[in-house]
């Protein structure tokens, strides 16, 4: 078993005034990765550049990070680090954000790169310095080594390189209390796919089995209080959640996901599904599947969280939006072969079958 995390978790309130000097210390001018509006109604970008421009420390904020991001995008943000000498990238935002500055820290002391060279791993030089902030409790992209972006082709495609963990990754729950209830059930459901899914990987050992069931143990209480339309989480909810989400993530970062991940994107990419919805829709499949692989091992994952099995999964379903997709038969069969061979969906405890995904997908879609 092995297990390696270099990247330095910060978890704290008033995270960036009390690290300032690791910001100061990185260089004299950085590039700020963030999307167009959380950053700043966060108040994580204003916190950022006060800090900043106290010290004196040049800066350039990108904006054009989108959900599902391009990776044209970040070839563009790339040279532009490259253009202006940046010293380091600061990644303010949720998976998204996050996933592009890892990703655009590489391309910056790579400029030759393209698409196709970044999924072969093509660099030759040190990325520059990342220093991320998370304003969600979903991707757990602060501590993993991958980005995924969305290709020319439209697919979302995933690139893993040891280059892409980050130096340091702050937390400070405050900064998202400002997401909303929708927004916060969507990265929730990401984190908890993530947690379950990593047991359920081929890779799973002790370790990351323990990470996963105490990032599902800080989500239940909260994704319970959720259910009512009207709930608002307290600083104390939120600061639980974004552990949660690190805890998941760590855990990813050791297995890798399973099947509904993988399956999840196509609905991402052609009808529009948030991720974590995309993916938590097919939680009753992964569970069903393993049960008829081992019921001793699904029965010991519910045992040791204390939370019974139909409760689980009705929760999950309350969490949902009504989604209304109707696939054809030609549809399915087309799609099929994205998932053949694929290192996700090969990755599940007790192969599953792409007959078997055909026949997921007929039962959820076809009416």
């Amino acid at each position: 078993m092995q297990y390696y995390m270099p990247s330095k978790i910060i978890i704290d309130e008033n995270v960036l005034e009390k690290n300032k000097d690791i910001l100061i210390k990185l260089g004299k001018k950085c590039l700020i990765i963030t999307g167009k509006n959380s950053a700043k109604s966060s108040g994580a970008l204003d916190d950022l550049v006060n800090i900043l421009n106290d010290n004196n420390i040049e800066y350039k904020v990108f904006d054009e990070i989108v959900q599902n991001p391009l990776m044209r995008t970040c070839l563009d943000a790339g040279n532009l680090a490259y253009k202006i000498k940046a010293d380091y990238i600061v990644g303010i935002g949720g998976g998204s954000v996050l996933d592009s500055a890892k990703l655009i820290a590489i391309i910056a002391t790579n400029t030759f790169l393209n698409e196709d060279s970044i999924y072969k791993k093509e660099r030759k030089n040190n990325r520059l310095p990342v220093i991320l902030i998370g304003l969600t409790s979903g991707t757990g992209s602060e501590v993993t080594n991958s980005s995924v972006l969305t290709a020319s082709d439209g697919k979302k495609k995933s690139v893993s390189d040891e280059q892409l963990y980050a130096d340091y990754a702050f937390g400070d729950p405050k900064y998202t209390m400002s997401l909303s209830r929708h927004f916060t059930i969507s990265t929730t459901l990401d984190a908890l796919a993530h947690s379950y899914e990593s047991y359920f990987s081929k890779k799973a050992n002790d370790i990351s089995k323990a990470l996963s069931l105490q990032a599902i143990r800080l989500l239940w209480e909260n994704l319970n209080y959720l259910k009512n339309r009207c709930a608002l989480l307290s600083l104390k909810q939120r600061k639980e959640l974004y552990e949660a989400s690190i805890l998941a993530g760590l855990a990813i970062n050791m297995t890798g996901c399973v099947f509904p991940h993988n399956v999840g994107y196509y609905f991402t990419e052609e009808y529009g599904l948030p991720h974590g919805v995309a993916c938590a829709l097919f939680a009753d499949d992964l569970f069903k599947h393993e049960r008829s692989i081992d019921n001793n091992n699904v029965d010991k994952f519910f045992l040791d969280l204390a939370i019974n099995e139909k409760e689980f999964l009705d929760l999950i379903r309350d969490l949902l939006p009504e989604i209304n997709i109707r696939l054809t038969l030609e549809e399915i069969d087309k799609v099929l072969p994205r998932w053949k061979g694929n290192k996700t969906v090969d990755n599940t405890l007790g192969d599953i079958s792409i007959e078997q995904i055909k026949e997921i997908l007929i039962h959820k879609f076809v009416y």
